[in-house]
């Protein structure tokens, strides 16, 4: 419209002027005639061009927009139409409604974005409630809620079964975190007793081994190890260490040689000695019995004018030794002649003279035989 006002009033300006021209010259009014002619055309024809690139801009822009959108690109299809609404403004009822169907496709564009955004929050909150990540649920139905305020009561009723879920997901975690915690505490008393039970065999048998070896002292404090780990066996331990304490009986004896009546001569007797100290003199059918404390290897020994005889003997707590004691005789020469009388022919002699040599004997019997012959003695 403002175009046709402004051709309309270039068209009376050139009237006017050339009226003007004709009244000054009338001699050119026909050139000058002509002359607006032509510029007449010449503006009609550059009208013409520019109205003809007008249309071809608008349609240009008007198709564009009618692709965008059957191709849903919906804002681009509006500014293509903004752009055709400026080239013909004309058209401002047509293009109007073109845009305000655009809008009505995006809101029904967005809003089918956000149902299926709502059907996705929907559907993985029932997968993660599914796999119990019910935290995870509680997150999607609260999506859901923010892209679907109207199904508030429906998300909220599934929030409060998924609290509901939680706790019963929590007690079952504490119940199996007790019981865990109970098993870890058995299987850990259950160590204990085996490592005390292990530690237990080892200081008796630690304690064994150096009895065997005659370390009694070390063998009594293994016991009291082994009665530390297991209380409940301090009677067995403790008759163990009592057995340690008890002394060793020595059993010494002498018989009455096989078949012998009589007894021997005193010259037959000796002294027995134990690591050097008399534990008695023997005699025929004589017997004693002697209390060893100290534990280990001794020697028992006897002497007869320098013969000695001895015997080795490892003294353990609480066990009985018999030792049998005798001798051995001979008649030795003194290097020596005396005269020997026969009294029925009266006739006189030299003979060699002897005499009788002793040497002990002592041997270590078996508690068996040693009793017996031990107890035999009257």
């Amino acid at each position: 419209m403002k175009r046709v006002v402004i051709t309309i009033t270039v068209l009376i300006f050139s009237i006017s002027f050339c009226m003007a021209q004709i009244e000054r010259n009338p001699g050119n009014i026909k050139g000058a005639m002509e002359e607006q002619k032509e510029r007449e055309a010449k503006e009609r024809k550059e009208a013409e061009e520019r109205k003809r690139q007008q249309d071809a801009v608008y349609k240009n822009a008007f198709e564009s927009a009618e692709r965008n959108v059957e191709q849903q690109r919906y804002e681009q299809a509006k500014q293509d139409y903004k752009k055709a609404l400026d080239i013909k403004p004309e058209n401002k009822s047509l293009i109007n409604k073109k845009i305000a169907d655009i809008d009505k496709l995006i809101v029904a564009e967005k809003a089918a974005e956000r149902e299926q955004k709502y059907q996705e929050a929907i559907k993985s909150a029932q997968r993660n409630i599914e796999y119990e990540r019910y935290e995870l649920a509680r997150e999607d139905y609260l999506t859901a809620l923010a892209l679907n305020p109207e199904k508030n009561d429906f998300i909220n009723e599934q929030i409060d079964n998924i609290k509901q879920l939680i706790a019963a997901e929590k007690d079952k975690k504490e119940k199996m975190l007790a019981a865990q915690k109970r098993e870890q505490e058995v299987a850990e008393q259950r160590r204990q007793a085996a490592e005390k039970e292990r530690l237990y065999n080892e200081a008796i048998a630690s304690a064994e081994r150096n009895a065997k070896q005659g370390r009694y002292e070390h063998a009594k404090d293994d016991y009291r190890d082994a009665r530390n780990l297991r209380p409940e066996n301090a009677s067995y331990v403790d008759r163990k260490i009592a057995d340690l304490d008890k002394p060793a009986l020595l059993y010494i004896y002498r018989k009455l040689p096989s078949g012998s009546f009589i007894s021997i001569s005193t010259s037959a007797r000796y002294d027995v000695y134990l690591d050097n100290v008399v534990v008695g003199r023997t005699v025929n059918k004589w017997k004693t019995v002697v209390t060893v404390d100290k534990y280990g290897k001794k020697i028992l020994s006897a002497e007869i004018e320098g013969r000695k005889a001895t015997v080795d003997i490892n003294f353990e707590p609480g066990e009985e030794y018999y030792v049998r004691a005798s001798y051995t005789s001979r008649e030795v020469r003194t290097g020596k002649y005396v005269q020997k009388k026969n009294y029925i022919t009266g006739a006189t002699t030299s003979e060699p003279e002897t005499k009788t040599e002793y040497t002990p004997t002592l041997q270590l019997v078996s508690k068996s035989v040693g009793k017996s012959e031990y107890d035999a003695i009257k």
